[in-house]
């Protein structure tokens, strides 16, 4: 067996990529997808966050001369 050309033992590792292929395409859409979420999530804590520190600092003094 010569390891030039389509042999017995590439041809299905040919057909199993060609078959892969379109289902990485879809698990990185799904996986931006999530990271998308992921960072709505993040920037809703950090808003969410911001405004308890936001409430929780004192009132400015104020100085009536």
């Amino acid at each position: 067996m010569t390891t030039t050309g389509d042999t017995p033992m590439r041809q299905p590792l040919r057909v199993a990529a060609a078959q892969i292929e379109p289902l990485a395409d879809a698990g990185t859409t799904a996986g931006l997808a999530v990271a998308d979420l992921d960072d709505a999530r993040l920037w809703h804590q950090r808003d969410s966050q911001r405004m308890v520190v936001d409430r929780a600092a004192p009132a400015p003094v104020v100085v009536v001369p």
